[in-house]
């Protein structure tokens, strides 16, 4: 993913979107889902959008 990253830039909020509305059946630990997702976002897109996201994110999968 970064090194796709850095050839083309991901949108933060285009991130998010494709999280909330493809993760919706997913089968494992819902948290630990959540939380990767936001590790990839600080890699690749730094704390603030992390931030942003954690908060968008909050309600995903009503298990967190």
């Amino acid at each position: 993913m970064k090194d796709l990253h850095s050839t083309q830039c991901f949108d933060m909020d285009t991130l998010v979107a494709r999280f909330l509305s493809e993760m919706i059946q997913v089968i494992g630990n819902h948290r630990m889902i959540r939380l990767s997702f936001l590790l990839m976002i600080e890699k690749l897109l730094g704390m603030e959008s992390v931030d942003k996201a954690e908060e968008i994110t909050r309600d995903w999968n009503t298990g967190l």
